[in-house]
C-alpha cells in the first residue's frame, strides 16, 4: 500500500501541475496548436514504445542483478538503433511527411530525440519497479512535469507556438537524469562486467519478446496514437486537436492511479506463486474500482458543462468528447493495470492477437466512418475501443484465474462508491444543462 501511496502522489502532483497549466495554456495556444502537439506525441510514443525491442519489460524478471542490467543494456542499444533509423527515414520521406501532415519540418526532427529519451525513461522505469524505488519514480514524475509544463508556460507568454512541442520533448529529456544517476551509482560497476557474449546469451534466452511483444506493442500503441494522427488527416479543423486534450485529461486517472496500480502488480505477481496471483489481481480490480471508476465517470459526463469555463471559448468540443469516451476509459482503466499477467505467465502471443484484433477494430472504425459517416469518427473510435477494452478486461481476469464469484462478493462498496459519482454526474448535469 506505501508503494500505491508513493506513485500516486509523485505522479499526482505532477498531473495537477500538468491540469492547472491547461486552462493558460488553451488560452495561448490554439486548438490547431494542439494539433500539432498531438501529432508530436502520437509519433514518439507509438515508435518509442517499441524501441527498447521489449526487452524492458523483463528486467524485473531474473534474479540476477547482472541479468537484469545486460536486458537494461539490451534496451539501450536497440533504443539508439531504432532512433537513428527514425532519423534516416526523416530525411529520405521528409517532403512526403510534410505534404500528408500540418506538421513543422523542424519538429520532424526533434521526433528522434524524443524517441530516445522517452524509450530509455521507460527502461529506466522498469529498473526503479525492480529494485522497487517507487519514490525515485515519484520524484522524478514531479520534475518531468515541472520542466515540461514550465517550458510550455513561458512559451505561452512569449507567444511561441512551437513551445508546446518542445516542452514536451523537455518532459522526455528530464525524466532519464535522475533515474540512470540512481543505476548508475548503485550498479555501475556491474555494467562494466558485462560483455559481448552475456548480450549475446541473455537476447537469444529472452528473444521471445522482441519477436513477439514487439509487435504486440506497435498494434497496441497504433490503436491508440494514430486515430489522432489519421484525425488530423481526414478532418479539415481541428478535431485532432479537440480530440487530443480530452485524450490528455481522461487519462489523469489512467496515469495517477491505474499506472501506479500497474507498476506495483507487476512487481507483486512477477515473484508471486500461481496460487497468490489471483488474490493480488483481485484484490488490484477492487482498489481501481473503488479509487478511480467514480471519479473518471464524473469527469466525463459532466466536462461538457465545465469545458468552456475552464479551458476558454472555443473548447467545450473537448466537452463533449470527453463524454462520448468515458465508456471506453473506464474499461481501460480497469484492463491495462492487469495487462502485465499475460507477460508473466508467458502469453506473448495470445496478447499480439489480442491487440492486432484491437489494432484493427480501432483503425477500422475511423476508416468505416471516414466512407460512411464522415461527422462521427470520435463516436466511432470511442464505441471501439470500449468494446476492445472489455474483451481484454475478461481476458486477463482470465488469464489471473480471478475468481468472480469472491470478485462480485467484495465488490458491493466499490459499486456503491461508483453508483454515488454517476448519480452526482447527473445531478450537476442537471443544475447546470
Amino acid at each position: 500500500m506505501y508503494s500505491i501511496v508513493m506513485l500516486v502522489s509523485g505522479t499526482g502532483l505532477g498531473h495537477l501541475l500538468t491540469f492547472l497549466s491547461l486552462p493558460i495554456l488553451t488560452r495561448h495556444f490554439s486548438p490547431n496548436d494542439f494539433e500539432v502537439l498531438g501529432v508530436f506525441v502520437a509519433i514518439v510514443a507509438l515508435l518509442s514504445s517499441a524501441a527498447c525491442c521489449r526487452f524492458e519489460i523483463a528486467i524485473p524478471l531474473p534474479k540476477r542483478d547482472k541479468n537484469a542490467l545486460t536486458l537494461f543494456l539490451l534496451s539501450l542499444i536497440c533504443t539508439t538503433i531504432i532512433s537513428l533509423l527514425s532519423l534516416i527515414l526523416i530525411l529520405i520521406f521528409e517532403s512526403k511527411i510534410l505534404e500528408a501532415s500540418s506538421v513543422p519540418v523542424f519538429i520532424l526532427y526533434l521526433v528522434p530525440i524524443g524517441v530516445f529519451c522517452a524509450a530509455t525513461f521507460n527502461a529506466l522505469q522498469f529498473w526503479a519497479t525492480r529494485e522497487k524505488a517507487f519514490d525515485l519514480v515519484a520524484k522524478t514524475r514531479v520534475s518531468q512535469a515541472v520542466a515540461g509544463n514550465g517550458t510550455q508556460l513561458l512559451a505561452a507568454f512569449l507567444s511561441i507556438p512551437s513551445g508546446l512541442v518542445f516542452g514536451q520533448l523537455l518532459n522526455y529529456v528530464s525524466g532519464i537524469f535522475s533515474t540512470s544517476k540512481y543505476l548508475l551509482t548503485h550498479h555501475g560497476q556491474v555494467l562494466k562486467t558485462i560483455k559481448k557474449k552475456h548480450l549475446y546469451f541473455i537476447a537469444r534466452r529472452y528473444r521471445q519478446y522482441p519477436q513477439l511483444s514487439t509487435f504486440e506493442v506497435l498494434a497496441n500503441n497504433g490503436g491508440i496514437q494514430l486515430p489522432i494522427v489519421l484525425i488530423a488527416y481526414f478532418v479539415v479543423g481541428p478535431e485532432a486537436g479537440y480530440l487530443f486534450l480530452a485524450l490528455k485529461i481522461l487519462q489523469v486517472p489512467m496515469a495517477l492511479i491505474g499506472g501506479s496500480i500497474a507498476q506495483v502488480f507487476y512487481a507483486e505477481v512477477a515473484k508471486a506463486s500461481k496460487d497468490q496471483v489471483a488474490m493480488i489481481t483481485e484484490k488490484n480490480l477492487l482498489s481501481l474500482l473503488k479509487l478511480g471508476v467514480g471519479p473518471l465517470i464524473f469527469i466525463g459526463c459532466t466536462a461538457e458543462v465545465f469545458s468552456g469555463y475552464i479551458f476558454g471559448d472555443g473548447w467545450r468540443r473537448t466537452g463533449e468528447i470527453m463524454m462520448i469516451l468515458t465508456p471506453w476509459f473506464a474499461l481501460q482503466f480497469l484492463a491495462s493495470p492487469i495487462s502485465m499477467i499475460m507477460h508473466v505467465n508467458n502469453a506473448q502471443k495470445q496478447m499480439l492477437c489480442l491487440t492486432l484484433f484491437g489494432f484493427a477494430i480501432r483503425i477500422g472504425s475511423l476508416i468505416f466512418a471516414y466512407f460512411v459517416f464522415s461527422d462521427h469518427y470520435t463516436e466511432f473510435l470511442g464505441l471501439a475501443c470500449a468494446v476492445f477494452y472489455l474483451i481484454c478486461l475478461i481476458t486477463f481476469s482470465y488469464k489471473s484465474n480471478v475468481s468472480y464469484y469472491r470478485l462480485l462478493g467484495q465488490a458491493a462498496i466499490p459499486i456503491g462508491i461508483v453508483f454515488l459519482w454517476a448519480i452526482l454526474a447527473v445531478a450537476v448535469r442537471g443544475v447546470f444543462l
